[in-house]
């Protein structure tokens, strides 16, 4: 279970201000907070994990990636786990948990799997804005 109060700020990203070194801290702290969270759920990802989840499919090559289900393309687990703890902030996947009861960490995945890949919290755009950010700031 998150702790209090986390599930609120993973339902969209850090808002953007004028000043880049705040926006990329705010983007680390939040990408780490959805993390903590798909960890807390469902244990510490890996590629072979992500290429078992339904609908996913994954391509290998000097950039491997892997597309969920509606179409979104991650090269990093991180940002896959970054997405499903967005997605478990969510009140609906909060009603189905609570409906299904998924019974540990693989049937939580397979709960997830499905989800679709909010624009505003989409965690392959984020890590490119922060990349930005951290360079134009000077971190």
């Amino acid at each position: 279970q998150a702790k209090e109060g986390a599930s609120a700020t993973l339902l969209g990203p850090p808002h953007e201000t004028a000043d880049y070194g705040e926006n990329y801290r705010a983007y680390v702290k939040w990408q780490d907070e959805a993390v903590q969270a798909c960890r807390q759920r469902c244990g510490k990802l890996g590629g072979k994990e992500v290429q078992t989840l339904p609908g996913w499919t994954f391509h290998a090559g000097t950039f491997a990636k892997y597309i969920s289900p509606c179409g979104v393309e991650f090269r990093y687990v991180m940002d896959i786990e970054t997405h499903f703890g967005c997605v478990l902030a969510r009140p609906e996947t909060a009603a189905r948990i609570k409906r299904e009861k998924p019974d540990g960490p693989g049937a939580m995945l397979v709960l997830l799997a499905g989800a679709k890949v909010d624009e505003r919290a989409n965690p392959v755009k984020l890590r490119n804005r922060a990349k930005t950010w951290k360079a134009q700031s000077g971190i």
